[in-house]
């Protein structure tokens, strides 16, 4: 989960999921999970599925490659 600007609030969250092979979800499915287990304040406005997450050399996720 990152931050991302918006016009209204300032800042949102926007969530990065990779989906285990098979599996189906949606955008509305991880809000629903997040908001069972978040603060609204921290609930992602935005979803976006990836199949793998850009890496830095010691295999951190690199946050600005997501955008």
């Amino acid at each position: 989960m990152i931050k991302s600007m918006n016009i209204a609030w300032g800042e949102t969250g926007h969530a990065f999921v990779i989906a285990v092979q098979g599996a189906s979800i949606s955008e509305s499915d991880v809000i629903g999970i997040c908001k069972g287990k978040l603060a609204k304040y921290k609930w992602p406005r935005r979803v976006s599925f990836r199949t793998k997450f850009p890496r830095t050399s010691l295999g951190k996720v690199r946050k600005g490659g997501l955008d």
